[in-house]
C-alpha cells in the first residue's frame, strides 16, 4: 500500500462472509462483528451515508429464516449483547446528517451504541450505529466525507488520513474485492493513477457521464446522439449497484434492444440482443 505516513492504510476485503450461527446464510461485503458476545454483519460500503446501518434480527422473524438473512447482510439481536445502550435523537454521538425517527425511506429506527469489532482485532467500544426495525435493506458500512466510521479509525491513529479506495471485485468467494482506508493499494489498478476530492454533498463518488454508446454485434448506437443537454450524473456506490439513465436515453436503448419495461421500477427487462455499454466521463 502507498502512503507518505508511518500508518499503514486499512485494507478490509470485500467478500462473501458467514452471517447466521448456523453457517446457512451468507452475504457479500465487508465482514464485521457487533456486539458482546459478537454477532457477524457482512456490511456493503456506501458513500452516501455517514452512519453504519444494520437492521435488528426481528426484520426477518426468527434466526432461523436464512435467506433473509442473507439478503440484509446479517441480522442483530440486541437483546444477546451486554454493551447495547439505546441512545436518544439528541444525545446520539453518530453523525447527526438527516436525524429523525425516520432516518431513511420513512422507516423507523433505532439509534444506540455497542462494540463494533474488525475480525483483525479491532475494537472500537460504544461505537454509534443506526438499526432498522422495519423494512429489508442491506447493512450499509457509511463512508461519507462525515463517516463514522473514518473518524474513529482516524481518531484513534488506525489510518494515516480519511482518504479510501475501492475495488469491487466479484460477487463470488473467487475473486474478493478490497475497501482501503487510509491510501490505496498498488495491486488494484494500472496505468496512471488519479485522486479526487470528495464531493462534500450527498452524492459524494459522482461523475459526469459525457457519452453512452451500446455496442452489440449489430454495430454501435449513441444513445447521447439525441441529447440537447450532452451529460448526465452517474455515481459509484456498491450500496446502489445501478445507472439511473435519463428518459430519453432509457427510451433509445429500450427500443434499439427490443426489452420490455417495468413500469413499477422503471427498469428494462428481457433485452433481446446482447451487447455492452461504454461510457465516456470526467468527475463531477
Amino acid at each position: 500500500m502507498s502512503c507518505s505516513s508511518s500508518i499503514e492504510p486499512l485494507q478490509l476485503i470485500w467478500s462473501n462472509n458467514t452471517v447466521s450461527g448456523d453457517g446457512k446464510a451468507a452475504s457479500n461485503g465487508i465482514f464485521m462483528f457487533l456486539g458482546n458476545p459478537s454477532q457477524p454483519l457482512s456490511l456493503r460500503p456506501t458513500f452516501s451515508v455517514n452512519n453504519t446501518l444494520i437492521n435488528n434480527i426481528a426484520t426477518c422473524g426468527s434466526q432461523s429464516n436464512t435467506s433473509c438473512i442473507s439478503t440484509i447482510g446479517g441480522g442483530f439481536n440486541p437483546e444477546s449483547s451486554s454493551t447495547y445502550r439505546v441512545s436518544s435523537l439528541t444525545g446520539f454521538n453518530g453523525s447527526q446528517e438527516g436525524l429523525s425517527n425516520t432516518y431513511l425511506y420513512n422507516a423507523p429506527y433505532v439509534y444506540f451504541n455497542d462494540l463494533f469489532s474488525v475480525p483483525s482485532g479491532m475494537q472500537f467500544p460504544g461505537f454509534p450505529l443506526v438499526m432498522e426495525t422495519n423494512i429489508l435493506q442491506y447493512a450499509a458500512l457509511g463512508l461519507g466525507t462525515n463517516s463514522t466510521f473514518m473518524s474513529a479509525l482516524v481518531n484513534a491513529n488506525l489510518v494515516p488520513s480519511r482518504s479510501l479506495s475501492l475495488y469491487t471485485g466479484a460477487y463470488s468467494a473467487v475473486k474478493a474485492g478490497a475497501v482501503v482506508l487510509g491510501g490505496y493499494s498498488n495491486q488494484f489498478y494500472q496505468g496512471q493513477l488519479y485522486t479526487e476530492k470528495a464531493n462534500p454533498t450527498f452524492c459524494t463518488a459522482c461523475f459526469n457521464i459525457t457519452g453512452m454508446n451500446w455496442n452489440d454485434s449489430n454495430g454501435t448506437l449513441d444513445l447521447m446522439s439525441t441529447r440537447t443537454r450532452k451529460w448526465f450524473t452517474g455515481e459509484v456506490d456498491p450500496y446502489q449497484p445501478f445507472l439511473v439513465l435519463p428518459q430519453d436515453v432509457f427510451n433509445a436503448l429500450g427500443t434499439h434492444t427490443g426489452a420490455s419495461v417495468d413500469t413499477n421500477y422503471g427498469l428494462l427487462l428481457q433485452i433481446s440482443c446482447k451487447g455492452s455499454i461504454e461510457l465516456e466521463h470526467d468527475i463531477s
